[in-house]
């Protein structure tokens, strides 16, 4: 028997929210059955074409998943969520904000806010925040925040970094408490590297 996890998926959700209105409204009453009926619409993913469309997240094996606020978003293509939780894509994950985990597995993931893991096969960039990140055949780059950075080529410009890069480690202004790298690299004097291997140079 096949499973539509995107029906699954807006009935698990609309069923969440559904409790959250019953225990904080201070009505008595049930709401009424349209408002119920356009609840339940809403929390449904949208399949258009070969995209598909969501408030809340969803699932495509085919193309891309768009959603404003996503729980849970797994795309063949692209995901783009303004808020995301849990975003996997077969080529480029991008979200304003992600809490959670954000993989792309063939292309790039960005974020200008991201707390959590980032991952990708290319590039994995965020603005700010707090992250693990890796990318497996390109750059890591961060704006300002504190970072955990793997790939091979890594870069931070404002804030407190761990890098691991299989050829060069940037930083701007910081505190690098470890580094490893084929270069080491320190754009300013306002970098601070607490363990680099004397085999490295510092350039």
């Amino acid at each position: 028997m096949k499973i539509n996890k995107n029906f699954f998926f807006g009935c698990s959700v609309y069923a969440v929210l559904f409790w959250f209105w019953v225990f904080f409204s201070s009505k008595e009453t049930s709401p009424p059955f349209w408002v119920i009926s356009i609840a339940f619409f809403f929390c449904q993913p949208l399949r258009i074409g070969k995209n598909v469309f969501s408030l809340f997240g969803g699932e495509n094996k085919k193309g891309n998943v768009i959603s404003i606020i996503s729980f849970w978003q797994s795309a063949n293509g692209n995901a783009f969520a303004l808020v995301a939780f849990w975003q996997t894509a077969g080529k480029n994950a991008l979200a304003i904000i992600c809490i959670g985990q954000q993989k792309a597995l063939k292309e790039v993931a960005f974020s200008a806010v991201l707390l959590g893991i980032q991952s990708a096969f290319m590039s994995s960039a965020q603005l700010c925040g707090i992250a693990y990140q890796k990318a497996t055949e390109c750059k890591c780059a961060q704006g300002f925040g504190v970072s955990i950075q793997s790939g091979v080529k890594v870069d931070h410009f404002i804030g407190i970094t761990f890098q691991n890069a299989t050829e060069v480690a940037y930083c701007f202004i910081g505190i690098r408490p470890f580094v490893r790298a084929e270069r080491v690299r320190r754009a300013s004097p306002f970098v601070m590297d607490i363990a680099i291997p004397k085999k490295l140079a510092v350039a």
